[in-house]
């Protein structure tokens, strides 16, 4: 992680002790607006309908719980410029994932957890022909830096498949400027010797759930290899793609995604037979030892003479049924 830890209240540690999104008291006063990257995981997580049951939204359980919080999200064009509003005081927190140092005058608590999922097709009926058994189920970081800067052309190139390459990256900025921060980490690559050709800029881009579509067609229709990425919040769940296995240089690669007997999924477990049945290793995205992992965090300013409405929200979050709730819309709780 790149985020300064120190930046991060000591809030953050706790284990939720409160039981219900209710029973938290003392909602200061007025009207807040707050904010978060437009069309990013947070305003997904809020407004996506079905996530948490058929026919609801967190938003919805939050107001009819904390019927006295009055809050307006309004979103931002990214993460900078969502934090930007909290420190200029347009609005009173922000909802991001955090990667990098923040300004002196705010601090964060992190409400649970997220990654970035890197996927191909997964088809059960071509599995022997199809890219997760051909690249073993993993990829490494450099290998997929050669892709994105456009240097691969075929799959042949990368020791795996003959089928040419069609690379995806979604319509979400949000993930997009998370892929950029966290493929081109300094540990890794100290010169950014790929910063100056990173072609993602003329990637296509899609809405997820589409690119997932149009990568399964490539596929079985089209005789060609797609591969994209995605909030790995947004891929749980949706077995018709592969999420790959990531390595970083000298470490050894992390699946994410693991069965409920706690055995990492491989190429050759048939997803949608299990689908249910597997969910995000958290202790890879909590440790950061998945490479493309971060916490999601609400960030607010070090200023007592503001109402502390942003501290206030994230005890609701941290509560056991704040937590469930995230867990269900597919984020990794803190516990």
């Amino acid at each position: 992680m790149l985020i300064n830890k120190s930046q991060l209240s000591t809030a953050t540690e706790n284990t939720p002790k409160v039981c219900c999104l209710k029973d938290v008291a003392a909602i200061p006063p007025g009207k807040f607006t707050y904010t978060s990257a437009r069309d990013g995981i947070w305003q997904y997580v809020l407004r996506q309908p079905d996530l948490i049951a058929k026919g609801q939204k967190l938003e919805q359980r939050l107001q009819a719980a904390q019927p006295k919080l009055y809050l307006s999200y309004q979103p931002a064009e990214s993460t900078a410029d969502a934090i930007a509003k909290v420190q200029s005081g347009q609005t009173a927190f922000a909802i991001v994932p955090l990667i990098q140092p923040l300004p002196r005058d705010l601090e964060a608590q992190t409400i649970a957890y997220d990654g970035l999922a890197v996927f191909v097709a997964f088809s059960y009926a071509q599995r022997e022909k199809g890219l997760p058994q051909k690249l073993n189920g993993q990829i490494t970081l450099e290998q997929l830096r050669q892709l994105y800067a456009k240097k691969v052309d075929s799959w042949v190139e990368l020791g795996a498949s003959e089928l040419p390459v069609n690379l995806y990256a979604p319509k979400d900025k949000e993930a997009v400027e998370l892929f950029q921060q966290l493929m081109l980490n300094k540990k890794e690559d100290p010169e950014n010797r790929n910063e100056k050709y990173f072609a993602i800029s003329k990637v296509k881009k899609l809405p997820e759930f589409e690119m997932m579509r149009t990568v399964i067609q490539d596929f079985e229709s089209r005789q060609t290899g797609g591969i994209g990425f995605s909030s790995l919040s947004k891929i749980v769940g949706q077995c018709s793609v592969y999420p790959l296995a990531l390595q970083a240089k000298g470490q050894p690669p992390e699946q994410v995604i693991v069965l409920n007997n706690n055995r990492d999924i491989d190429p050759s477990t048939d997803l949608c037979d299990k689908k249910g049945s597997y969910h995000p290793k958290a202790e890879l995205l909590k440790n950061g030892q998945y490479p493309l992992a971060y916490p999601i965090a609400i960030v607010y300013p070090r200023d007592n003479d503001r109402p502390r409405i942003g501290e206030k929200f994230a005890e609701i979050l941290k509560t056991r049924e704040g937590q469930r709730l995230l867990g269900q819309t597919g984020l990794t709780p803190l516990e």
